[in-house]
């Protein structure tokens, strides 16, 4: 096992370290980080250079990873509702990055892939976002890599579902949207 530097830890070394209390404290840091960090990145100059913000180039990079994906499965990847794929994805065609072709398979979707000129701009973006987001982690790899495995796993707990609530409805996994409009 490594240290937070990425360094290797002795066996004596793991039996001191202290386990980390998790509490709601510090999980409304966590978010308040993860929000700092996107609103951080999102104001980098060479999106404002590439004409592309923060969820395109996301989408963008998702659409390059993968052929033929219709935009409710871009929705679903995303986490986003239909019509912000669908908005997203209209707004990368109007600009010639992704073309949009009716699905032979499933109707009324549209098949998303990237044109060259979208590969070529999501290449130079990402040549220009490298030294700036990469260089700085790159002695600290490990732990970055983890920290995306346990944001990850949090996103999964508590993205909305159409679990039961303990009163047995159906709350669609937002408890916090029937509070307010309970108070409301």
């Amino acid at each position: 096992m490594s240290d937070d530097r990425g360094e290797e830890m002795g066996s004596a070394e793991k039996a001191q370290r202290k386990p980390v209390e998790f509490s709601l404290d510090v999980f409304a840091q966590l978010i308040g980080g993860a929000s700092r960090l996107l609103t951080g990145v999102s104001a980098l100059a060479p999106f404002k250079e590439a004409n592309l913000g923060l969820a395109e180039w996301i989408a963008m990079t998702l659409i390059s990873q993968n052929e033929n994906l219709t935009q409710r499965k871009i929705a679903v990847k995303l986490g986003v509702t239909p019509q912000r794929a669908n908005q997203l994805a209209e707004s990368l065609s109007a600009a010639g990055l992704i073309s949009l072709t009716q699905s032979s398979e499933a109707k009324g979707q549209k098949v998303v892939r990237i044109t060259e000129a979208g590969r070529n701009a999501l290449q130079a973006l990402n040549a220009k976002l490298t030294p700036i987001l990469l260089e700085p982690t790159k002695d600290k790899s490990r732990s970055v890599v983890r920290m995306v495995r346990g944001l990850n796993q949090l996103a999964k707990i508590v993205s909305p579902s159409k679990k039961k609530s303990a009163a047995g409805e159906a709350d669609g996994g937002n408890k916090l949207r029937g509070r307010r409009q309970a108070q409301g």
